[in-house]
């Protein structure tokens, strides 16, 4: 069991982390020169090529899992982890059952990363894709950021408001009810 938890967590933080990692470290600071298009990058293929982001890659590599990433069309951003050595079947099922239970949870997060790739690459509406491997290259686990499944959380005012439109809602259904009352009564 202690082997699980190791594997699961260095999986689960790589995922988590890296991205940030990956793009602070992509904020312009190594290139102040902006393309012709007014972009730190002209495309998503040039971002995911540059030595920043292979840099962190590489950072991202350990003994246990590669970590490469690439686009994979243009508004795809892929960070796909392989395993390098062969890891239990068992355990791949609770990694990437672990796995699909966190990915919505980072919906916000990942919006935040889309963000900052829209603000530095000449892309429109970027995703970003994780993508998990065993050894032998067959996905165990995968999930795309995008526009299409982002739905952010609603604020404590959103809350609040939708509290306040509950009961005015259920006060016009007491009134309904009066009248449907008064009605039976005449």
């Amino acid at each position: 069991m202690k082997k699980i938890k190791g594997i699961n967590t260095v999986i689960v933080l790589i995922a988590l982390f890296s991205f940030f990692a990956v793009f602070t470290a992509c904020d312009g600071s190594g290139s102040t020169e902006e393309s012709s298009s007014g972009f730190l990058y002209d495309s998503l293929e040039e971002y995911a090529d540059s030595e920043e982001v292979q840099e962190e890659a590489s950072s991202n590599t350990n003994e246990k899992i590669k970590c490469e990433i690439y686009a994979e069309d243009e508004e795809t951003l892929v960070m796909k982890y392989t395993y390098v050595v062969y890891v239990d079947d068992d355990v791949v099922e609770e990694v990437a059952s672990r796995l699909y239970e966190s990915f919505e949870s980072q919906n916000d997060y990942f919006a935040e990363m889309r963000a900052e790739i829209m603000d530095m690459v000449n892309v429109e509406n970027p995703s970003v894709k994780l993508v998990y491997c065993k050894q032998n290259g067959d996905v165990f686990a995968e999930y795309t950021y995008s526009s299409e499944n982002y739905s952010p959380v609603s604020s404590s005012e959103d809350d609040e408001s939708d509290d306040e439109d509950e009961s005015d809602e259920s006060d016009k259904d007491d009134e309904s009810d009066d009248e449907y009352e008064s009605d039976e009564s005449e």
